[in-house]
C-alpha cells in the first residue's frame, strides 16, 4: 500500500528534476555561447530543455527514462493543486481527485496514479 505522501513526492520529484534539468541546460547552453551570441534579454522559454535534450543529458548519465512534463502541463497542474489553498477549506487532493487532476492534464500511466505502489522505468 502506497502512504498518503507517495503522491506529493512524485510531483516533487518531478518538479525538482524539471527544474535542475532547465537549470543545467541553461549553463550548458550559456558556456557554450560566445560573446556575440548572448541574447540582451533572454526569456525563461530558452531556458527549457527539449525532451532530446533531456534524454541525452540522463543517457549520458545512466539515468532511467522517466515521464517528463511540459512548463503547460506543470503550470495546470499548480492551479488546479493548489486552487483551494487560500480558502478555509482548504486540503489536500484526495487520491481520486488526484487522478482527475493528472488525467485533465494529460499526465497518465503508473507513475502518476497515486494508489500505485510500484513504478517500472521505460527503456
Amino acid at each position: 500500500m502506497i502512504s498518503g505522501k507517495e503522491p506529493m513526492r512524485r510531483v516533487a520529484f518531478c518538479c525538482s528534476l524539471f527544474l535542475l534539468l532547465a537549470s543545467v541546460a541553461a549553463q550548458e547552453k550559456a558556456s557554450s555561447r560566445t560573446k556575440d551570441s548572448d541574447s540582451p534579454a533572454p526569456t525563461f522559454s530558452t531556458r527549457l530543455p527539449s525532451e532530446e535534450t533531456v534524454n541525452s543529458w540522463r543517457e549520458a548519465r545512466g539515468i532511467p527514462r522517466r515521464p517528463l512534463i511540459s512548463l503547460a502541463q506543470l503550470w495546470q497542474l499548480a492551479v488546479h493543486w493548489y486552487a483551494n489553498r487560500l480558502t478555509v477549506e482548504s486540503r489536500r487532493p484526495v487520491p481520486e481527485e488526484m487522478m482527475s487532476i493528472f488525467e485533465s492534464i494529460g499526465l497518465t500511466g503508473p507513475f502518476w496514479d497515486p494508489k500505485s505502489d510500484q513504478w517500472t522505468p521505460a527503456n
